[in-house]
């Protein structure tokens, strides 16, 4: 099974920390000296495979160093061995069972080698260790749906939005728990589609002749933007080869922003401030409670040709999503009506349990914006096309 980047980022982070800081432990051992300095230096020298073999060459001499053998864990899970990796976790907790980051490596290497079940074990115990926190109990979840297994999503999905109360994702997963449970009112309690979602038709705005100018603008602005292009395909923004999408439009790392991107921003960031103003004091709901006390707009551009579709995912950052639609094909073909729309709440095709859940299908227009919590999976129902189909997405993203 594939290991995502970030859980590799981490685990390299963690692998350097451990690495250069694992001494002899006052031995004294003229042998494990010269063993750890050249570790040390392989390892810095990028040469994993190397680095393993001798910190294994360590514990032959000294096999109760648990320090070591966590740091040789490491080091085989980055090298992608994990059956090498679990032994060596395995001693390390042998001999220190409170070792954390011994369970929480463990457990990774045990869910990365397509091991669930014997996952869930050694991540309990780290979430328990830690005292509930992220990394652990993110992973622990995950593999709780793996297994099937939801009773306890809906606590350790509330244990995360305290940890980190701005990334909604936490909220999906308690409702998804809810709806596999069988209380599908709670789960719709707690997503508030009703009180939460709004619809726009925005008017044009001052200087500009009509809204099928502005629109016109916004179209011609995106489709020349230099950075409207298919994404690579290990882009966490790729979905198919019809989808174009332009690089970061507005936020913290956008070249400029200019006209006619410029009054939409202003438009869209009048409209959230409605938003929250509109609900804050008045609707009692969590994610109005947890609204980001500062937060900033960003978005980008994407164009569909011919055909496609965006497939169900969530924006891991975003707190409040956005859509608008400046251009839309006038002939879409497809014996479904509402081929093209907008669906929040579809679960992606590759969610591991099967659940039915509420999907509120929104039609699309030109200059008409959708507000929606950051936590509904949303997608483009596919579609067929002569025309092309160009949307700017927003998401209000806590600093």
């Amino acid at each position: 099974m594939a290991l995502n980047r970030a859980e590799r980022r981490r685990q390299e982070k963690l692998a350097k920390k451990q690495a250069g800081s694992s001494g002899t432990n006052g031995s004294g051992s003229n042998a494990l000296d010269t063993l750890m300095a050249e570790a040390q230096e392989t390892y810095k020298a990028g040469k994993l495979a190397e680095t393993l073999k001798l910190l294994e060459s360590i514990l032959k001499i000294d096999g109760n160093r648990q320090d070591i053998a966590a740091t040789a864990g490491l080091i085989a899970f980055d090298l992608e061995n994990y059956e090498t990796s679990i032994k060596h976790y395995e001693t390390a907790i042998s001999l220190e069972p409170n070792n954390v980051k011994a369970q929480f490596g463990l457990g990774l290497a045990y869910k990365s080698n397509g091991q669930f079940k014997e996952a869930e074990a050694p991540l309990r115990k780290a979430v328990e260790l830690s005292n509930g926190a992220t990394e652990p109990t993110r992973l622990l979840v995950e593999i709780l749906w793996q297994l099937g297994a939801s009773v306890e999503i809906p606590l350790f999905a509330r244990q995360l939005l305290k940890n980190e109360p701005h990334k909604t994702a936490h909220a999906m997963n308690e409702a998804v728990a809810h709806y596999h449970r069988g209380t599908p009112d709670k789960a719709r309690e707690l997503l508030g589609f009703d009180a939460l979602v709004e619809i726009h038709d925005l008017e044009a705005p001052e200087g500009y002749e009509d809204m099928k100018a502005f629109n016109k603008a916004l179209a011609d602005y995106l489709v020349d933007h230099p950075t409207m292009a298919v994404p690579d395909k290990d882009d966490p923004k790729y979905h198919n080869d019809d989808l174009h999408i332009t690089r970061e439009l507005t936020g913290p790392n956008a070249t400029s922003v200019d006209e006619p991107l410029k009054t939409l921003e202003a438009m869209i960031a009048d409209k959230v401030k409605n938003y929250y103003l509109s609900r804050k004091g008045s609707l009692d709901h969590p994610f109005i409670k947890r609204w980001p006390e500062k937060s900033h707009l960003v978005s980008w551009g994407t164009l569909l040709k011919g055909q496609g579709n965006l497939v169900s995912h969530i924006h891991i950052d975003g707190y409040l999503g956005m859509v608008y639609y400046p251009e839309l094909p006038s002939d879409m073909e497809d014996s479904d009506d509402t081929a093209g729309y907008l669906e929040l709440g579809r679960l992606p095709d590759d969610f591991p349990v099967e659940v039915e859940t509420d999907v509120h299908v929104i039609e699309p227009k030109e200059g008409r914006l959708i507000i929606f919590p950051g936590y509904f999976f949303h997608n483009t129902v596919p579609f067929k096309s002569k025309d092309r189909r160009i949307s700017i997405a927003f998401d209000v993203v806590a600093d």
